[in-house]
């Protein structure tokens, strides 16, 4: 059974590039992020991290209170 679930994780892992992160939510992106760290796939990380970078970035000053 583990041999069945790396084949499956390499295999999802393997379909993910730059433009699929990228079109994704930040909170996703977040989330992948951490899941990926957890597997070992530093190549997802490393994705993540420049997708989260080119994120256009809140306006300083409001941050959601009311």
């Amino acid at each position: 059974m583990a041999g069945r679930q790396e084949a499956f994780r390499g295999a999802t892992l393997r379909r993910l590039d730059r433009e699929r992160i990228g079109s994704l939510s930040k909170q996703e992106i977040q989330q992948l992020r951490v899941n990926a760290g957890d597997l070992g796939e530093q190549d997802i990380v490393t994705l993540c991290d420049e997708a989260l970078r080119s994120l256009p970035r809140a306006p300083a000053g409001r941050r959601g209170i009311s």
